[in-house]
């Protein structure tokens, strides 16, 4: 087993995911995920999607870009206050419905969801044709105070770990 396979199982590990969900995630083919992991074969491009899917660094040089955390199924978010909880469960009801329960405070995520910061302007959201997301993954966005929201269909995470990533 290469290093950047084990350095991938353990990141699989602790986001609760499969290769077959890094390979939606990272748009890619579940063989070319298994290759470049193996390092049998890899581009520069392949390399950087699957670094950016995991968010951590698996090969030296090549740094996660995307400034995203993927929070699994089951992770509860608590807000300071009611207003923000409402408000935050609205927003990603509207965007992507059944994907939160807001109990109180504490929003919980149903769903593996990815949160990117920054200018949603710049990223492939609603790209079609060559090089569009993998037709598994279904992903919206909605911008509120800087951050866009991707929910990712994950059918194997369906009692993934509680937790947050980043």
């Amino acid at each position: 087993m290469t290093q950047a396979k084990r350095k991938a199982k353990e990141a699989l590990r602790d986001l609760s995911m499969t290769f077959a969900d890094l390979a939606v995630q990272a748009d890619l083919a579940l063989s070319t995920v298994h290759s470049v992991l193996s390092e049998e074969t890899g581009s520069r491009k392949s390399k950087q999607a699957i670094t950016d899917a995991l968010g951590v660094e698996i090969w030296p040089g090549v740094v996660p870009s995307g400034g995203f955390s993927i929070l699994p199924a089951g992770t509860e978010i608590e807000s300071p206050d009611l207003a923000m909880a409402k408000k935050f469960a609205a927003e990603c009801e509207a965007e992507m419905p059944g994907c939160t329960r807001r109990t109180g405070r504490v929003v919980t995520l149903l769903k593996t969801v990815t949160f990117t910061r920054g200018n949603p302007q710049h990223n492939d959201f609603g790209k079609t044709g060559a090089g569009a997301p993998n037709s598994r993954t279904h992903k919206t966005e909605k911008e509120a105070s800087g951050i866009s929201v991707a929910a990712t269909g994950a059918p194997r995470n369906q009692h993934a770990r509680k937790g947050e990533s980043e």
